[in-house]
């Protein structure tokens, strides 16, 4: 699941990522990992359960570029809670894709993965928050990758 999936914001059915924010909807887990929480789970809300720092311990999830789930209603705990507005924005991956075939070292660990990550952002196009609705629709940018740069202090309005 990729809480930020918007059709025009994803692309790559073969990108995958690291994060140490657990991604909400849409997740599996191994044996071991069940075996440590199902005794403690969470009644309602689920996913700030798996947040909380002292479930996730420091570990990483990976999360598609393109979500392999969604969400496709209004019922359920949340209630429907901004179903609407965003959840049913969210693409779902149409594409197959063989992983005993990709390449995923990258993935192997917090530092692998750093280091993958900076050379795609040095490698990537250099925009600013006042162009980046042009450098979206630029399809050759989008595919190289695009990188917004700004002052700290104007992190809130490049979040948005």
């Amino acid at each position: 699941w990729n809480d930020n999936g918007y059709d025009s914001l994803v692309l790559d059915p073969h990108a995958v990522y690291r994060t140490d924010f657990f991604p909400g909807l849409g997740w599996m887990m191994d044996r071991p990992m069940w075996g440590e929480v199902r005794d403690h789970w969470a009644v309602a809300f689920w996913d700030e359960f798996m947040r909380r720092p002292d479930v996730r311990r420091g570990r990483h999830c990976l999360r598609p570029d393109i979500s392999r789930s969604y969400t496709f209603g209004s019922e359920g705990t949340s209630a429907g809670q901004f179903f609407k507005q965003h959840l049913s924005k969210i693409k779902l991956n149409d594409k197959a894709v063989d992983w005993s075939d990709e390449d995923t070292a990258y993935l192997s660990s917090s530092a692998s993965f750093d280091e993958w990550l900076t050379a795609k952002l040095r490698g990537a196009d250099r925009t600013s928050l006042e162009s980046i609705d042009s450098a979206v629709t630029d399809a050759g940018a989008r595919e190289r990758g695009i990188r917004i740069e700004y002052e700290p202090q104007r992190y809130t309005t490049a979040a948005k």
